[in-house]
């Protein structure tokens, strides 16, 4: 089977290991040079960085507990899946002074206090 992005490039890799808290090492069969299209891109598995503790749970049962950083949190007291999901604002959010050079030129600002969907 060849490698693309939309094939799966884990599939095929020999090894995957965390150097250390923001190192991920991956050992392919054969170079692969679309890995990271093939990661961050639509259409396959999207890599989810979460605690260990909620990694070691089995792959069949949904992650119960949603992490993040951003400017909104997720309120699961109101999710009903499929129907709603609704976010409030992070007030402990802070957006970066300066944009990385690989990010957008401009700060991210937070604009609604909540959003519903």
């Amino acid at each position: 089977m060849p490698i693309t992005p939309k094939t799966g490039a884990l599939f095929h890799a020999d090894l995957q290991s965390a150097v250390d808290d923001r190192t991920v090492k991956f050992q392919l069969k054969r170079p692969f040079p679309h890995l990271p299209m093939a990661l961050a891109g639509p259409g396959g598995t999207v890599p989810a960085i979460m605690p260990e503790r909620l990694a070691a749970t089995s792959p069949h049962q949904p992650v119960k507990e949603v992490i993040g950083s951003g400017p909104f949190r997720f309120l699961s007291e109101e999710h009903i899946s499929g129907a709603k999901a609704a976010f409030a604002r992070f007030e402990q959010y802070r957006p970066r002074a300066v944009a990385p050079p690989a990010s957008p030129p401009v700060p991210k600002w937070r604009i609604s206090n909540a959003l519903n969907f």
